[in-house]
């Protein structure tokens, strides 16, 4: 009997077939953590935003006309994945972070991250907020 030296086209299908399924185990795992990630960029926008809406309420009394530009805030988080707004009233304001792009539909559960003037957290999608917000 004749030994060969090699591989058999079975032996190369198997590898190929289990190479397979670990690159699209870890192409989930990464989405995962770059839509956790970029979801954590936006709480923390929101969090450094609520910080300038009371700077804002102490010079002038009221939340009233406070918006990103006169906050000197930018209208997007870094990596363009969330929009960032602000709905006021004389004494109450909701910062509001609505997902763009991939995010928004890679991020459905979540959706839009809400922070409330008195440190309310919510989310407009329908998950929990202990799901979405990590802190």
């Amino acid at each position: 009997m004749k030994h060969s030296i090699g591989f058999h086209l079975i032996e190369l299908m198997i590898v190929i077939a289990i190479m397979g399924i670990l690159v699209s185990i870890s192409v989930s795992v990464y989405t995962h953590h770059v839509v956790f990630s970029r979801r954590v960029a936006a709480e923390m926008a929101l969090t450094e935003l609520s910080l300038r809406m009371e700077a804002y309420y102490l010079k002038h009394q009221t939340y009233q006309n406070a918006t990103l530009r006169t906050l000197q805030f930018p209208v997007e988080t870094g990596h363009h994945d969330y929009h960032l707004q602000i709905e006021t009233s004389d004494n109450q304001y909701v910062l509001k972070a609505e997902p763009i792009g991939l995010q928004s539909t890679r991020d459905k559960a979540c959706g839009a991250l809400l922070l409330y003037d008195n440190g309310k957290k919510g989310v407009a999608g329908y998950a929990k907020n202990e799901t979405c917000w990590s802190f």
